[in-house]
């Protein structure tokens, strides 16, 4: 069963340090109680922030949400709280390093899980 967006909302927040930030947020939930969260916060560059578990279902709305950007964007994937992947979530997250978009503080067994995709083991 695909996933299907549940929510989204617009969100500003404004730091002395750093000019404002527009945040947007968009659920995916998956039927078996699987859900995998995705946070967008642009400024000069994109992030998305995974939390949660991602797998082969997610990847089609990821690279939909990738590819919207505006071409020349540096986009980044804040992996910190992504709890559980599949392989084709792998898969995926390797491709997106291929095409130079950051994947920032990268769970151990996922980076590790990679670079095996990389060495074809």
């Amino acid at each position: 069963m695909r996933s299907q967006p549940v929510a989204g909302t617009l969100r500003t927040h404004n730091c002395a340090n750093e000019p404002r930030l527009l945040y947007k947020v968009t659920s995916l939930v998956l039927e078996m109680g699987q859900m995998l969260k995705i946070q967008r916060v642009s400024n000069s560059h994109v992030v998305f922030t995974l939390s949660g578990r991602m797998d082969g279902e997610n990847v089609v709305e990821l690279e939909e949400l990738i590819e919207s950007e505006a071409r020349g964007r540096h986009i980044v994937l804040e992996l910190h709280d992504l709890t559980l992947v599949d392989r084709d979530a792998v898969r995926f997250l390797e491709r997106c390093e291929a095409l130079n978009i950051e994947l920032e503080n990268c769970p151990p067994y996922i980076r590790e899980w990679i670079a095996r995709e990389r060495e074809g083991t």
